[in-house]
């Protein structure tokens, strides 16, 4: 077994740990109150979340198939996965206990509309997951032979994986009713994205400077004909 599958069933055994716990702690706090909505809404996200974990990981994180010519990740690969679980504790306590910027007055549409919108990103990290295939790497790198992917879901956008990535952390932030998720999401999230996507187009577009280019003028960084 090598390290990287090691690590996913790692990170799988602790979330499946941290479900188990948490679902019991959610069940004693509010389902045996009589609190059925925090309940279902915290229940519900807790195995949609675990579901898409188990799916993401054991299907597309794993060793790259190609030698690595170049890697320039300069740690953003690391604040970027700080940032998305920053996010989503806010929403958690925001709507579980401290209650300080949690939007009743959208409840339980909220629920529903971040429910659909996380099913969504999930499909649009799929797509592109499978568009990318063996050069998906969690960090920004250049492989030995490595041919741009432009083509599925990486037509008309060049990074759909962080486009689905915020439509998680703004589908969790609505699911929650949290404006301080969404508030993080602004300051922290987005910057954070938009940093790494400068820093992975420097590098393409040096190692391929007509091809890239060319896509470029072709095609919108996160949002199709927008941006």
């Amino acid at each position: 077994m090598n390290l990287s599958r090691k690590i996913v069933i790692a990170r799988l055994v602790i979330s499946l740990l941290a479900f188990a716990y948490l679902g019991y702690a959610v069940y004693v706090r509010y389902y045996e109150k009589g609190i059925y909505y925090d309940f279902t809404v915290l229940i519900s996200f807790f195995s949609l979340f675990l579901l898409w974990s188990f799916i993401s990981q054991t299907r597309f994180h794993r060793i790259a198939a190609h030698v690595t010519e170049r890697e320039v990740d300069e740690r953003t690969y690391f604040y970027l996965q700080l940032v998305y679980f920053f996010v989503i504790f806010m929403a958690l306590i925001d709507f579980a206990t401290l209650d300080v910027s949690r939007i009743r007055s959208i409840e339980p549409y909220g629920f529903y509309g971040g429910m659909a919108l996380f099913i969504v990103a999930c499909l649009v990290r799929w797509w592109a997951y499978s568009s990318i295939g063996t050069y998906f790497s969690p960090r920004i790198k250049l492989y030995v032979g490595h041919q741009l992917v432009t083509s599925g879901a990486y037509k008309r956008i060049r990074h759909p994986l962080y486009l689905g990535m915020l439509l998680e952390l703004v589908a969790i932030a609505l699911m929650f009713g949290s404006i301080g998720a969404g508030l993080l999401i602004v300051i922290l999230a987005i910057p954070a994205v938009i940093y790494r996507i400068n820093l992975e187009e420097a590098m393409f577009d040096e190692a391929f400077p007509e091809a890239y280019g060319e896509y470029s003028r072709h095609s919108k960084k996160l949002i199709p004909f927008v941006f």
